[in-house]
């Protein structure tokens, strides 16, 4: 600290000190302001954020969120049972469909048989007349 000059009033030389002070402390003062206000508004969404994850009924969210992937662990298998079963009724189907083609082929070839078998009786009887 400087020596206060000779013929100087003590109260202007601490006025001047507290003034100085003063000077240095404002931004850091005003400064706080913004400051206070942000945490204000933290605060507000703090609690606008508490109020949508805490539960108003008796069960805990963490619960409730097990309790959900359970049941949807239940829901995939069962929709992966039901794709297997769908896979097999597709081979079944499969299966029936190529029966059904043997089936149609050999009935149309027992219908040519027994056409050519026909028209040799025909020309067999022709040939008898």
């Amino acid at each position: 600290m400087p020596p206060i000059p000779s013929g100087t009033p003590w109260w202007a030389y601490l006025l001047t000190v507290v003034a100085l002070a003063a000077i240095a402390a404002a931004p850091a003062l005003l400064g706080l302001r913004p400051i206070k206000r942000a945490q204000r508004d933290l605060g507000r969404k703090q609690e606008a954020i508490h109020e949508q994850v805490a539960n108003s009924h008796s069960t805990n969210l963490r619960d409730d969120i097990d309790q959900i992937h359970h049941a949807l662990e239940q829901v995939v298998s069962a929709q992966a049972t039901v794709i297997e079963q769908q896979r097999e009724t597709r081979r079944d189907i499969g299966g029936i469909r190529d029966e059904m083609r043997t089936e149609r082929q050999e009935r149309l070839d027992l219908a040519r048989r027994v056409d050519d078998q026909g028209r040799q009786l025909s020309q067999l009887d022709r040939r008898k007349d």
